[in-house]
């Protein structure tokens, strides 16, 4: 607004009856202290060519799987999925500290698979943001995923024809259901805005919180909690062009307890299975298992407008997993480290004001190192996947 402006409006408002004055105090303090409320609908389909993240053979074998007397496979219908998600979220927003916006953002979800029907899973989030002013921002926020499965984890194995050593149908697997929540809160401060005369602006993101994954009583040691952090770093050019530098780090924390393990006798010369030799190979035993992880992701994201209604994302991420099992016979976590690579890219058109298409592809690849592991407990293994979406959002 121009001074000239400025100083009529504040001619007109002291030339304003005391009664309209208060009037209009009034009509404004309405309008501050009301909640406005904005809907988002969204809905998307992805194919994903690799939903239980398994090795080449792996996939191979839950295609060609049945019923079978271990258990391995059982609900895992196929190895590749068509995947269509509902999100529906309300914004609530008011004037809150120093007249500045005040929302509160609830959200639910529910992914469908199409294939792996016990895959399917409904998640629900909610944060609190306050805008703070000069690009600022202070936010709460929580996740929470009532109860999904993953895939299928050896409990137990039973030596029926009494060799010494574990077959494959000697194993017993079981599925992993568990509940996973997140919660945290991070702080937003603009460091520069982006002007005609500078073209370049920058802000900065910190975060902490508490993440927990909490299996059935038959996997509880497999449960994970911990304190997260988090930061970006986001450089603009104009209002065309953004960059972000991020890094998230976790300390997750399991309770070392007592599994069935498979261990190679003449690997550590020792008689696992109590059958007077030490010469078996998959020798049922019971070891301690720890799982405990520190996780670390570093990401690259770029984004730019193609056209007045068309932006284009790319992006990297490299997560590293470092455990920290110091137990002897845990040979799935002992010494392990697990590197993933991410490609991503998303291109994002406006059909009009409230409608927006989304289409973008990913893939992934991770390694690890287990040496003395042979992946028969169901545990992650190296993989490659790659996905391909495709998706409407509703705004209104």
């Amino acid at each position: 607004m121009s001074t000239h402006h400025v100083r009529s409006f504040a001619f007109v408002v002291l030339l304003l009856p005391l009664p309209a004055l208060s009037s209009a105090q009034s009509a404004l303090a309405a309008k501050s202290s009301s909640w406005r409320v904005r809907t988002t609908l969204s809905t998307g389909s992805e194919f994903d060519n690799n939903v239980y993240l398994a090795s080449s053979n792996g996939r191979t074998a839950i295609d060609a799987s049945g019923t079978t007397t271990s258990g391995r496979y059982d609900g895992m219908s196929s190895s590749s999925d068509v995947i269509t998600t509902v999100r529906a979220g309300v914004e609530v927003a008011r004037d809150g500290l120093g007249g500045r916006k005040l929302s509160v953002t609830p959200r639910a979800g529910y992914e469908f698979f199409a294939q792996n029907a016990a895959r399917r899973n409904a998640q629900l989030d909610l944060s609190v943001a306050q805008d703070l002013g000069n690009g600022s921002e202070f936010r709460l926020r929580g996740a929470l995923t009532p109860n999904t499965f993953f895939k299928n984890y050896m409990f137990d194995a039973v030596d029926t024809n009494g060799d010494g050593s574990i077959s494959g149908g000697e194993r017993r697997y079981a599925p992993a259901d568990f509940r996973e929540l997140e919660a945290g809160a991070d702080y937003r401060r603009r460091l520069d805005k982006s002007t005609s005369k500078s073209p370049f602006g920058a802000s900065v993101r910190v975060g902490a919180g508490y993440y927990a994954r909490d299996y059935d009583s038959r996997f509880a040691g497999r449960n994970l909690s911990g304190p997260t952090a988090a930061a970006d770093f986001v450089l603009s050019a104009r209002r065309d062009t953004r960059f972000t530098l991020g890094y998230d780090v976790g300390k997750l924390s399991a309770t070392t307890t007592p599994t069935v393990v498979l261990l190679d006798e003449p690997v550590y010369g020792r008689d696992f299975n109590g059958n007077g030799r030490a010469t078996d190979l998959n020798a049922r035993s019971l070891q301690p298992v720890d799982r405990s992880r520190l996780e670390q992701q570093a990401s690259l994201k770029a984004q730019t407008r193609v056209g007045a209604r068309t932006e284009l994302d790319v992006g990297y991420a490299r997560r590293w997993r470092s455990f920290s099992s110091t137990q002897q016979f845990d040979v799935s976590n002992n010494g392990r480290h697990d590197a993933r690579n991410e490609f991503a890219g998303e291109l994002q058109v406006r059909l009009s004001k409230p409608l927006s298409l989304k289409v973008g592809a990913q893939s992934s690849g991770q390694q690890l190192n287990r040496p003395l592991d042979s992946g028969v407990s169901g545990e992650v293994d190296d993989y490659t996947r790659l996905r391909g979406i495709a998706g409407l959002t509703y705004k209104f």
